[in-house]
């Protein structure tokens, strides 16, 4: 028999203990970008379920106010910073219960406001994105890109704004206002569409971004056989 020196035999175990926690680590992540493939298709299929005609709702008694996450359990600079990331994914829960799907940093100007700080500096930002991850990790939230949803709701509200501004609007809640709107109106010309969808959120005038916004989700809802785009006219599938 072979005798191998206890430091070999202590080498060799390290790199089988590292080789387990990389496969753990690679199936972890596997596991959260199967999850979030699988709350994107939820949202399309929530969305999409709802293709019936409108009967006597009005689209506009569909459309709600925005409505910000209040009492998230911060109110100082203390409560943010002595307080861990998992204590602080609490009040992060909260604001994405309420206020999801929310670009991230609508979730950092609520924590700023609540714990009375100025300026949305470095260490705050550090803080927030820590709790966001803890969240994460939890199971509670799911951040696709930019944006935070509710794990526990597939819902997505089209919501109308006191101060709109398109890069804070999620695919998803774009994509459910044209649907809406071709369900109640059943075809609608590419030009007028984006204006329809900014007014729903509370645009006063469509700029060029925010046509090209909305065209855009306009475009991946056509390559995913979702609408369809015939003579300048858009419809349902």
């Amino acid at each position: 028999n072979v005798i191998i020196p206890i430091h070999e035999e202590k080498r060799r175990q390290q790199i089988q203990d590292q080789a387990l926690e990389d496969i753990i680590q690679t199936a972890n992540e596997d596991y959260a970008e199967i999850e979030k493939e699988r709350f994107k298709n939820n949202n399309t299929l929530k969305a999409f379920d709802d293709k019936k005609l409108p009967g006597k709702v009005k689209l506009k008694d569909e459309i709600v106010e925005y409505k910000q996450a209040e009492d998230i359990g911060l109110t100082s600079q203390e409560d943010l910073f002595k307080k861990s990331s998992e204590e602080v994914a609490k009040s992060i829960d909260k604001i994405v219960e309420v206020e999801g799907p929310v670009h991230i940093s609508e979730v950092i100007k609520r924590v700023k406001d609540s714990c009375n700080i100025k300026r949305a500096g470095a260490n705050l930002k550090k803080a927030v994105n820590g709790a966001i991850s803890a969240s994460e990790d939890a199971g509670n939230i799911i951040k696709i890109g930019d944006f935070l949803y509710d794990s526990a709701s597939n819902d997505v509200s089209i919501r109308k704004r006191h101060k709109p501004n398109i890069d804070l609007i999620s695919d998803e809640e774009i994509a459910k206002n044209i649907e809406r709107i071709l369900v109640h109106k059943q075809s609608l010309s590419a030009k007028s569409l984006p204006k329809e969808v900014s007014r729903n959120f509370g645009f006063k005038s469509t700029s060029k971004k925010t046509a090209n916004k909305i065209n855009s989700v306009l475009d991946l809802m056509i390559a995913d056989n979702r609408v369809k785009l015939d003579n300048d006219i858009v419809e349902l599938k």
